[in-house]
């Protein structure tokens, strides 16, 4: 049948698709707008953070060379400089705040004048090969230079991590003019938790470079000083305009440092981001009001073809639903329609109850013949074993035969009964195996067991004795000493029947001929199989009786044994 579109989903889908396209475009161009707007306002904020950043370390620098000028300035103006005499004026001007590590004034050469904090400097310090004195001593007079970063021990037992501020200065000292260098040791970690003060997004960081941007400071600086990491990776990563990333500047008031902060352009867009999510959000919600509006118009315009089609369904999967009738209410034309469809629905279930009689009367006259089949047969051999029996004079056992059988047809016309219970089945087999006992002069044994919770369960009758009989004909009679085990057990819901010897065992190819007659249940491959029609007829008996799955199945090992299994489902009476 050829796929059609659903009335329902075209309506639903045309006015979805023209709200939505409508949607759409209004908030592509809002978005857009809103977004530029949103990435102007994250990079503005990103700088207002640095220029924050910037003043607070342009301030604290500024307390650090003020000591300095503020010293250098005392030194130049005293007339006949003493350094025990001036030590407790330079602890004034210096301060004693956090930021300072250390201040020293020496001589041009090198020579240690005084210093703070008060201590012996450590002997062989080499002064003159530090790089703060070299710049300081190349500069010019009055020149205020800034080292870089490096770990400073002068003093025994102290390694601070500072910058040098220094300044060369003209003084007098006995009456002769000399120069000196006035140095401050400024501590990187104020300078770590300023930047540390602010946060450039999710991943930036600010650091500081001097005019030759060589690193000042840099939160990894242990990384650096160790040269796990390298100034020029730092300087590529943070001046690369691959998009994902840039850097911001920003000049530190003071000195020729500048603040430079490394952001991501994801950082820049998280609050255009943020209204992007936060506009399709609204975009869904409003989709999802739409298409609840038009589901719930279009339901009620296709509601009388909805209800017929669904009428249908249930008419697939059972006619005698009472739910299939529709009510002939509503518009004249679907009351019209209603009334033929339940007119045409009362005919069909009349058909199908006639052909559901039908079909159980062939089905039960077709189990009575296969059950006829089986009887004629039994009775012509056992009646023969009897004469042969009595012919040899062998009375007695004609008496049991007799008896036996006399159970057997009282149990086989059970009032006309198609069941008999487990119970009686294995009754029905002692009987039998009685009866072949005798015939073949006791040359073979057997066994009988069955589950006790199990023998009132109800099974078809003389479904045994065909597979007795196989087991007697075909694998026993001529090896005398075999032994025949008859079974009745429980497995899960099931009720499993065994017919096992251990006699000749069937050859592999007759077995697949066995085998191939049972799963095609054809009378072609009863006819090629030399073992009768009895393993066939027990087998369509069962199927026609409880379905496919149930049935009859072989396993057998030449010279070694043969096992007939009956599977049946456990139900009541």
């Amino acid at each position: 049948m050829r796929h059609r579109l659903s009335i329902r989903w075209v309506l639903t889908l045309t006015v979805v698709g023209i709200s939505l396209t409508a949607m759409i475009i209004v908030s592509s161009v809002y978005s857009a707008t809103a977004t530029t707007m949103f990435n102007q306002l994250g990079l503005s904020n990103m700088l207002q953070a640095m220029a924050q950043v910037s003043d607070k370390l342009s301030d604290h620098i500024g307390q650090v060379t003020s000591a300095l000028n503020n010293v250098a300035k005392d030194i130049e103006e005293t007339e006949n400089f003493n350094a025990s005499q001036f030590l407790q004026g330079v602890r004034i001007s210096a301060g004693t705040g956090d930021s300072i590590a250390a201040l020293l004034f020496v001589d041009e050469y090198g020579k240690p004048i005084l210093g703070l904090p008060s201590g012996e400097i450590k002997e062989g310090g080499g002064l003159t090969g530090m790089d703060w004195f070299q710049q300081a001593r190349e500069a010019e007079v009055g020149q205020m230079v800034f080292s870089r970063p490096h770990v400073q021990n002068l003093y025994q037992g102290q390694y601070p991590w500072v910058v040098s501020v220094t300044k060369k200065v003209r003084y007098v000292q006995s009456g002769e003019p000399c120069i000196g260098i006035v140095m401050v040791d400024m501590l990187l970690t104020p300078l770590h938790d300023i930047c540390r003060s602010v946060t450039l997004g999710s991943a930036g960081y600010p650091f500081i470079l001097n005019k030759d941007d060589e690193i000042i400071f840099h939160p990894d600086q242990k990384l650096l000083s160790l040269e796990l990491i390298s100034e020029e990776s730092i300087l590529v990563e943070n001046t690369a305009q691959d998009g994902r990333s840039m850097a911001l500047s920003q000049d530190i008031a003071g000195t020729d440092w500048k603040l430079t902060g490394r952001v991501t352009a994801d950082d820049i867009v998280q609050n255009s981001v943020a209204f992007k999510s936060r506009v399709t959000g609204i975009v869904l919600s409003l989709a999802i009001t739409v298409l609840a509006v038009a589901v719930w118009l279009s339901m009620q315009i296709v509601r009388p073809l909805t209800d017929i089609e669904k009428s249908m369904q249930r008419v697939e999967r059972n006619l005698d639903d009472n739910r299939i009738s529709l009510p002939e209410e509503g518009f004249a034309e679907y009351a019209a329609l209603s009334h033929s469809y339940n007119v045409m629905l009362h005919k069909i279930r009349l058909l199908m109850r006639e052909t559901v009689e039908r079909q159980e009367q062939l089905r039960r006259m077709e189990i009575g013949a296969l059950q006829e089949q089986i009887n004629p047969h039994f009775l012509y051999n056992t009646l023969d074993s009897i004469v042969r029996v009595m012919e040899t004079g062998r009375t007695q056992e004609a008496i049991e035969m007799v008896q036996a059988l006399a159970k057997l047809f009282r149990l086989s016309i059970n009032n006309g009964d198609y069941f008999l219970t487990v119970e009686q089945e294995m009754d029905y087999a002692r009987n039998y195996l009685t009866i072949q006992q005798v015939r073949y002069r006791k040359n073979f044994r057997y066994e009988l067991k069955m589950d006790e919770n199990i023998r009132d369960m109800p099974c078809p009758k003389i479904i045994l004795q065909p597979l007795i009989e196989n087991a007697i004909k075909h694998g026993m009679s001529s090896m005398p000493g075999c032994t025949l085990k008859v079974g009745a057990r429980q497995d899960g819901y099931n009720i499993v029947f065994t017919v096992e010897d251990d006699g000749l065992g069937i050859p592999p190819k007759a077995l697949e001929e066995l085998q191939g007659m049972l799963k095609d249940d054809s009378n072609t491959m009863v006819k090629k199989s030399r073992y009768g029609i009895g393993l066939r007829n027990t087998n369509r008996r069962i199927r026609l009786l409880y379905g496919r799955e149930y049935g009859l199945t072989i396993e057998s090992e030449a010279e070694e044994r043969t096992c007939v299994t009956i599977t049946l489902p456990k139900r009541p009476r």
